[in-house]
């Protein structure tokens, strides 16, 4: 009886190899793959499975972004780029400018966590053919407010600067482009929209909110103001606040269609201070504003989004109500962090809308879940990051 020889993934077409390849993080290529053999330590390296680099899936230290920097890995190939940073990383124009200076394609650019000596040295590295920015929880030291007004990113239609708490009106600004925003995050912005320190009025908070969105980024579809809306309103502010002031926004912004409120505590408590009806009067003004009636408008929306997060169930339940009685054929989902909680506030005699949900933020993040690409074959502890040579050892 003859055996056949035994096959090896050795003997398979590198094409092949490199579709299996496609499924590991680049922290598995350079830490797994690499050490196999010499054909795997160049397979590794083809600039085809770094178009779309993703270095999130744990923290990097300055000292392996240096030895990163100084492989032919990351250039004109690459598309994306996603990196986060060790809590103590410092960076700094020199840092990144070996990193990005070769990047003339990339589009979208993501980076966590971090303290910037300088925001205006970071981003006069960027490449200004971005898309896409995504600078969250950095820190930093000297925003340079005067140099920011220089930047130029002509083709951004989306950025994220969460959690980002230096960032105020004038830096935002500058970052936003020339009215191209479709996708705007500016979670826990706080001092945002005359914020602290200035602490201005909700009414004259909301008038900023809408003159600076309106004027510079007027075609957005997605605005997150969570935790940006937090100072604590006083008896006479809550007297001589207007009930529909909500509905500016998206009087303001037409092609509206996605807003988070979460953890807004100003709004919360306005709405808390409301009796019912004014409430639902109230709400039912957002819902009219950003789900106009077609016969009236020419933008019409087949999903408009609204996310409350841990908003109180009797807040909650004025939305999902007001929403009952829309005339547009617009699907609307509210979000919150537990429907169990809502469903016992809802008046039974209530006529039900299918086109209205109350859907959970954690099972929906359960269906957004990455594949298992981002995922290391190893364990943390145990990742070396190796080179033929020791680069990366």
């Amino acid at each position: 009886m003859e055996f056949s020889p035994t096959v090896s993934l050795d003997d398979l077409p590198n094409e092949l190899l490199l579709q299996v390849f496609s499924y590991l993080s680049q922290y598995d290529l350079l830490s797994c793959v690499s050490r196999v053999n010499s054909k795997w330590f160049r397979l590794a390296r083809t600039q085809s499975l770094w178009s779309h680099v993703d270095l999130s899936a744990r923290p990097l230290k300055l000292p392996a972004l240096r030895r990163l920097s100084k492989l032919p890995l990351i250039g004109p190939h690459t598309f994306s780029l996603s990196i986060r940073f060790s809590p103590d990383a410092k960076l700094s124009g020199r840092t990144l400018t070996p990193l990005l200076h070769n990047c003339s394609h990339l589009k979208k650019l993501e980076m966590t966590d971090a303290s910037l000596i300088s925001c205006t040295e970071l981003l006069a590295v960027v490449p200004v053919c971005l898309n896409s920015l995504k600078l969250c929880r950095l820190r930093c030291k000297r925003p340079g407010l005067l140099e920011l007004s220089q930047v130029q990113l002509p083709r951004l239609t989306s950025l994220d600067v969460s959690q980002c708490a230096w960032i105020t009106d004038p830096y935002l600004v500058s970052l936003m482009g020339i009215n191209n925003l479709v996708n705007l995050n500016v979670t826990g912005c706080y001092r945002l929209f005359g914020g602290t320190p200035r602490s201005l009025r909700l009414n004259e908070r909301m008038d900023r909110i809408c003159l600076l969105l309106e004027r510079h980024c007027s075609g957005l579809r997605r605005l997150s103001l969570a935790s940006v809306l937090t100072l604590p309103l006083d008896r006479r502010e809550i007297a001589s606040t207007r009930p529909d002031l909500l509905s500016s926004i998206p009087q303001a912004l037409t092609q509206l269609s996605h807003v988070d409120l979460s953890d807004s505590r100003t709004l919360v408590q306005l709405f808390s201070s409301l009796p019912k009806s004014q409430g639902l009067m109230a709400a039912q003004s957002f819902w009219e504003s950003i789900c106009p009636d077609p016969s009236i408008s020419e933008c019409f929306k087949s999903k408009v989004t609204l996310v409350l997060g841990r908003w109180p169930p009797e807040c909650v339940v004025l939305f999902v109500e007001a929403a009952q009685d829309l005339t547009s054929q617009c699907s609307v989902c509210v979000f919150v962090d537990e429907v169990s909680l809502i469903d016992p506030h809802l008046s039974s005699s209530l006529p039900s809308n299918p086109l209205v949900r109350v859907e959970s933020l954690i099972s929906s993040s359960r269906r957004k879940l990455k594949r298992p690409a981002s995922h290391s074959l190893r364990p943390e502890s145990c990742i070396k990051w190796p080179g033929r040579d020791g680069l990366m050892a």
